[in-house]
């Protein structure tokens, strides 16, 4: 089961937290606020994997095949527009 302790309880009763995060995440919060998680090693790895699958934005952008003269292009007419 999920539980949230204080920052100070949490810095306090470390073994504790790491302890009982194998079993689920635990929350850390700062004024009453959840501000950090801590998760088992292996949720962790688990959720790495995930997210290193999926680029970002600027990875795909990035991916995109360079033109270095071997692109044909078309010969295209743009039409006029009124806006």
């Amino acid at each position: 089961m999920t539980r949230a302790w204080a920052l100070q309880d949490a810095k306090d009763r470390l073994g504790e937290v790491v302890e009982a995060a194998q079993q689920a995440p635990q929350l850390v919060t700062e004024g009453g606020v959840a501000s950090a998680a801590v998760i088992s090693a292996a949720d962790y790895r688990r959720v790495e994997h995930i997210l290193g699958r999926k680029p970002g934005l600027v990875q795909h952008l990035l991916a995109i095949p360079k033109d270095d003269g071997g692109f044909e292009r078309s010969d295209v007419t743009l039409r006029d527009v009124e806006f």
